[in-house]
């Protein structure tokens, strides 16, 4: 498995043989799940997120600490 950070996008690509696995940080430093599935070439954009849909990180005070 290979795994690479694209600091441009700031995305973690971890790559097995046949899959991909994205991992996103958003601006306000939350981590979250971006792609899982057929092996990619490159990364996408952080604009897969959902934030702006219920709920969302920065809504409920608990997950801010």
């Amino acid at each position: 498995m290979s795994v690479t950070y694209i600091p441009e996008s700031r995305i973690f690509k971890l790559d097995t043989d046949h899959t991909s696995y994205l991992i996103g940080v958003t601006e306000d430093g939350y981590v979250g799940h971006l792609y899982y599935g057929e092996k990619l070439r490159h990364a996408a954009s952080t604009e897969a997120f959902r934030v702006e849909n219920f709920p969302t990180p920065g809504v409920l005070p608990r997950d801010k600490q």
